[in-house]
């Protein structure tokens, strides 16, 4: 494919080079990291299956000898792959998409086209010969870079792809997400974004953004600071561009009906209401037809407001997403890295199962932010996400280690059960760290939990 743009350096995007040979990667290497914010090698199929287990990367590029070994590697460890990838099988029925990502370049020193053909068949985007030229490595970095900036959108799904996407994931919590943003940004009307904090209200905003066709401006409205707002000025600031323009209104939810009533004498004033250059946004942490219900928001000011409503789920409904999530965090924290980069990639290389585990099982009761936090924490601290909750919680049940005495009335059966549910509530739901603390099997608090239910 000839093409005249050259590629350009990617700073968030990761690649992983399956290659046995060090001369070969000799060479790969200094290309690579010209175009490539995270580059790791790996020699062997088996070093090759942990590093994808544990990152996210954009492209492979891979020795044509360890394709097919990698490959079962993978699939041999489906049911692994599905708990530390989290990625959904019975979602997925193109088993290349389950082993790689959108592509992955082929290397070999055999220029056979059952090969190739074969290679094609199972998601490779291209192919470079052996030995490796560096105009023909640019070459194919060039074309997976054009095929993955000009793919042809031919429904909303190859649109809304993760490639494209920021909210990272593969739930079909997540694949809905995309969707949804999508078909929002195809019109114009005002639109009501609802979700706890850290869910990614203001993510969806800059998706919208990149979705848009036109270039844009954004003005926000704090409204946890209502005082501080001129609603008139504001009027003016909208109607004096010509750009598209996003007006971002956040925690509206917060606002007192005498604020209200004054966005909705805005909002219907000839100066916004047929303005199409200027979309409305609300941002709620809570439900707003809750408060419709309550008599506490105005009813005309929240159909005014959405006439497309999107809501974001708490991290607690897909934690399956959990892992990448991980994953993602710690590539960009690795990118931040200049003099510590191969100390924090260290560190997260002895993360363990049950540290994965316990990133799982977590609550996140301030979702996905609160994800990333604990992640660059543990990484920065250099101490494990599974010694990181029993720390944190160990200090928290000292904390309150004088509050709860049970009435001397109480039979052995209600205090075990109080106590196991106190120490599950201070480790937010964490089966594995509450078996852990009380010292018994993991098996044992579910049977107990089990128990409660059905009494």
């Amino acid at each position: 494919m000839n093409n005249n743009k050259s590629p350009s350096y990617i700073a968030d995007a990761a690649v992983l080079v399956i290659e046995p040979d060090l001369n070969a990667w000799k060479k790969l290497d200094p290309i690579l990291r010209l175009y490539f914010g995270f580059v790791k090698h790996t020699k062997t199929a088996e070093q090759a299956k942990v590093s994808f287990r544990r990152f996210h990367f954009n492209l492979i590029i891979i020795d044509s000898t360890l394709l097919k070994e990698f490959w079962q590697a993978l699939t041999d460890n489906k049911q692994q792959l599905d708990t530390l990838h989290t990625v959904h099988s019975n979602t997925r029925d193109d088993i290349t998409e389950l082993c790689f990502p959108l592509s992955f370049i082929l290397t070999s020193r055999s220029n056979e086209p059952e090969l190739i053909i074969e290679a094609m068949r199972m998601g490779a985007c291209d192919f470079i010969a052996k030995p490796l030229f560096h105009e023909d490595v640019e070459r194919a970095i060039t074309h997976w870079q054009f095929r993955l900036s000009h793919k042809k959108i031919t429904n909303i799904t190859n649109n809304c792809n993760k490639q494209h996407s920021l909210f990272i994931g593969e739930s079909e919590i997540i694949k809905n997400i995309r969707k949804n943003l999508y078909e929002i940004s195809l019109n114009h009307h005002p639109l009501l974004i609802e979700g706890e904090a850290g869910t990614g209200k203001k993510l969806a905003i800059k998706q919208l953004e990149l979705f848009s066709a036109s270039q844009s401006q954004m003005i926000n409205i704090d409204c946890r600071a209502p005082s501080l707002i001129d609603w008139h000025k504001l009027a003016n600031c909208c109607t004096q561009t010509k750009l598209q323009t996003f007006l971002v209104i956040t925690h509206i939810n917060l606002l007192s009906i005498t604020e209200q009533t004054q966005l909705l004498h805005l909002l219907n004033s000839t100066v916004l209401k047929n303005n199409s250059l200027v979309r409305l946004i609300s941002l709620s942490q809570s439900s707003l037809l809750n408060l419709v219900k309550n008599k506490t928001f105005l009813s005309d000011l929240y159909y005014r407001i959405a006439v497309v409503n999107i809501s974001l789920p708490p991290l607690s409904q897909h934690p399956e997403d959990i892992v990448t999530l991980v994953k993602f965090f710690t590539n960009n924290l690795l990118m931040a890295m200049d003099k510590n980069y191969g100390q924090i990639l260290s560190r997260f290389q002895t993360w363990q199962a049950s540290d994965f585990l316990s990133l799982t099982e977590h609550n996140w009761p301030n979702n996905t932010q609160e994800l990333k936090n604990t992640v660059e924490k543990c990484l920065i601290q250099n101490i494990t996400p599974q010694h990181y909750f029993m720390q944190t919680q160990r200090n928290e049940l000292e904390r309150t280690h004088n509050e709860h005495d049970f009435p001397i009335e109480w039979s052995l059966k209600k205090i075990e059960k109080a106590h196991i549910l106190r120490v599950m509530n201070i480790y937010q739901g964490n089966r594995i760290l509450t078996a852990e603390h009380l010292g018994v099997a993991r098996k044992t608090i579910d049977r107990k939990l089990k128990e409660w239910k059905q009494d």
